[in-house]
């Protein structure tokens, strides 16, 4: 790490090398002996690393820098299918009314697809047709 990120790294570096020889020393038998406290200390000093190496790959490598997301804006419902599971999660008790309700406003009346797939299996799909179609038009 400080050879690529610079001494500002070193702190950092030390910090995880002792929790990695924590986690090695504890026997998998062994369950809660990392606190809350510490968990929360790990995930700050996680939190504060990831800021030190996100302006460091923007100050050497502007192209690379990570585009910011807003956390603000919740994401709509894509599929019907998507809806539906979180209908049941509100159901179960497993997300909360105000969840449920926000992506339910974000989405709107907007004609949703019954199931969305990925690209990669829109991709499989089509390939398969097409070998298809040559195989048929060489006969």
């Amino acid at each position: 790490m400080t050879l690529a990120v610079g001494s500002a790294a070193k702190p950092f570096a030390d910090y995880l090398e002792t929790c990695r020889r924590k986690r090695n020393a504890i026997d998998d038998t062994r369950a809660h002996v990392a606190g809350d406290s510490e968990a929360t200390e790990i995930v700050k000093m996680a939190s504060a690393f990831d800021q030190l190496v996100e302006n460091w790959i923007a100050s050497k490598f502007a192209k690379l820098k990570r585009q910011q997301v807003s956390t603000e804006d919740p994401m709509p419902f894509k599929s019907q299918a998507q809806r539906r599971k979180f209908a049941q999660l509100l159901v179960d008790g497993k997300i909360s009314n105000e969840t449920f309700e926000e992506w339910n406003r974000e989405t709107g009346s907007k004609k949703l697809p019954e199931r969305v797939g990925t690209k990669a299996e829109t991709r499989t799909k089509s390939g398969a047709a097409t070998k298809r179609r040559r195989s048929t038009k060489r006969r």
